[in-house]
């Protein structure tokens, strides 16, 4: 078998490099490294199954100096590969409790299952080649202690909360805070007491007060830099949980088969962060009026987020900017809920019409369109709506989206929008959407889509690009001619930004820098040019596309395009 590649990397500054390592576009793992003069400090070391992690950071900071790894926990997907370097701290309280979980060697393979999305490809290329690491000597890791690597100093602060020897690092110099698995915009909490919960919330203030409130942060698992709002959004969830705000909580359903359906485990979503926990410690209790799979958070003078999450994993973002005579709203969600207009009104009133603007006509981006009083989108995309609407196929997504959760699909099998169909009236590249005070910019960007479009808000410095701007991208349609058009795109949608535009995904409720699409150029053209032999399988999140091997990603900086290698013979 070929050798796959599971590493990409991103450099932020002279000194820090983001590499991730991944097993699917879906799961990724944030690896971060600190480069001193006299040192280079590696934090948390992935799940080690498919390649040498030291060699593949050894190729961009060389080979001059020691490396040494700390872990911000010892679970199995952050120690994977702390054997190859010179020196690796934990908490060893959590090595002892975790040990046989961490380095047990089917427990890896397992949960490796679970992250490359059941790839068999994968599995069968790791299972002779991961990191023996059982043996993997540790030094102690505590709060208030200092890497000194030499011109760069790192501080730990104890976080007690995923695991009870969890850990943070903050480089102060950059402002940059990698947080494992205690903070992101899901964080599994699951063993935490309800007054536990009211504790969790303190300890992050008070680090908040340690650190300051205007830095970058990098989780464990999502690899785009965040800010503040995520820590206190994690806050916020922790202390309503305690307070037991908690009676329409879905199901905060696991990507692990053998954990799935645990009808204990439920998600609390506050300002567009969820966090995951168990009734069985917190003694709560869903109500009976119903479930809520919508949250929402304010990001500009006239701008609010809003996301639909179906489960931990998946989730829709949707964009609602307030004008002074009508309220637009950017994609509207699977429209398993009929809620959304609703929410949008709790936030934005009722005394003002409101109008939904598409970025594309697939199912995930239209499916409440028809609550709002007027529906834009580009004719290109006009066609797919026989689909995109068919109650059926919405029901079969929404098993992916909600990890084939069975008290969610009764629950939108019941309260969904069944009929979803409408009349749009078609935007093009170039028109501009008034709403009083503020406008949407209308900027073609076919390629994802044929009518992929972008809408940008000068007024808030604010892009919503759909599916056509992420952290990974689907190209699967394109040959290789195509995928340079489509990288001409992307040129002329970059030259229309200003340099400190904020840009919304789809599927990413956090901001992208404007750099990301400089990093989807070069993985278009890389993917173009055959620079292709390493990359690994990418399996769909949808059950009956399973198994495809020709689907490949490939990485670059911290992006990745998703392509049909037989459409690149085609070029």
């Amino acid at each position: 078998m070929d050798t796959l590649n599971f590493y990409s990397h991103e450099k932020i500054s002279d000194r820090v490099y983001i590499f991730t390592e991944g097993y699917s576009a879906v799961h990724r793992f944030t690896i971060g490294v600190i480069v001193g003069d006299e040192k280079i400090l590696v934090i948390d070391t992935g799940l080690g199954m498919g390649g040498d992690l030291r060699q593949a950071i050894e190729k961009v900071t060389g080979t001059g100096k020691p490396m040494i790894c700390a872990s911000t926990h010892c679970h199995v997907d952050h120690v994977g590969s702390s054997v190859q370097f010179d020196q690796a701290y934990v908490n060893l309280e959590d090595y002892k409790r975790f040990y046989d979980f961490a380095f047990g060697e089917q427990q890896r393979l397992d949960d490796l299952k679970a992250f490359a999305m059941e790839s068999r490809e994968v599995s069968e290329y790791c299972a002779n080649r991961y990191v023996k690491n059982r043996d993997t000597v540790f030094q102690d890791l505590q709060d208030g202690d200092v890497f000194d690597l030499g011109g760069a100093r790192v501080e730990v602060y104890a976080l007690p909360g995923h695991s009870g020897g969890s850990m943070v690092f903050f480089y102060r110099a950059e402002k940059i805070l990698f947080s494992g698995d205690d903070i992101n915009t899901d964080a599994s909490l699951k063993k935490i007491t309800r007054e536990g919960f009211h504790e969790y919330a303190k300890r992050l203030k008070e680090l908040e007060k340690k650190i300051g409130d205007d830095f970058v942060m990098y989780p464990g698992h999502l690899h785009m830099p965040m800010d503040v709002q995520v820590l206190r959004g994690i806050a916020k969830a922790s202390e309503e949980i305690s307070q037991g705000m908690t009676q329409m909580d879905p199901p905060g359903e696991t990507i692990f088969s053998n954990r799935a359906n645990d009808s204990k485990i439920r998600m609390h979503m506050a300002d567009n962060c969820i966090v995951i926990y168990s009734q069985k410690f917190t003694q709560t209790q869903a109500g009976e009026a119903g479930l809520n799979f919508l949250s929402y958070e304010k990001r500009g003078e006239r701008l609010y987020i809003v996301t639909e999450n179906y489960s931990q994993a998946h989730r829709l973002t949707i964009g609602v900017v307030v004008g002074d005579d009508r309220v637009l709203v950017i994609d509207a969600g699977l429209g398993m809920t009929q809620e959304l207009r609703r929410t949008i009104e709790s936030f934005a009133g009722t005394d003002k019409p409101m109008v939904c603007a598409c970025t594309c006509g697939e199912w995930d981006h239209v499916g409440s369109a028809c609550l709002f009083d007027k529906v834009y989108m580009n004719e290109e995309d006009v066609p797919m709506l026989a689909r995109s609407c068919d109650w059926e196929r919405r029901l079969c997504a929404l098993d992916s989206y909600c990890l084939h959760n069975h008290e969610v699909q009764e629950y939108c099998f019941n309260h969904g929008i069944r009929d979803n169909s409408f009349t749009p009236e078609y935007i093009k590249e170039g028109d501009r959407l008034e709403l009083g005070g503020v406008s949407a910019q209308v900027i073609s960007i076919p390629g994802v889509t044929a009518g992929q479009t972008a809408y940008y808000i000068p007024e808030e410095k604010v892009c919503f690009c759909g599916d056509g701007v992420n952290m990974d991208v689907h190209l699967e349609k394109m040959n290789g001619k195509e995928l340079l058009l489509y990288r001409d795109v992307l040129g002329g949608l970059y030259d229309r930004l200003p340099e400190d535009v904020r840009l919304y995904s789809t599927h990413t409720n956090r901001p992208h820098p404007k750099k990301t699409i400089k990093s989807l150029m070069g993985a278009c053209l890389e993917v173009a040019e055959g620079k292709t032999e390493t990359d690994p399988p990418q399996e769909s999140m949808y059950v009956h596309l399973y198994g495809n091997r020709n689907i490949r990603l490939h990485y670059y900086d911290s992006t990745c395009v998703i392509y049909d290698r037989t459409k690149m013979e085609e070029h």
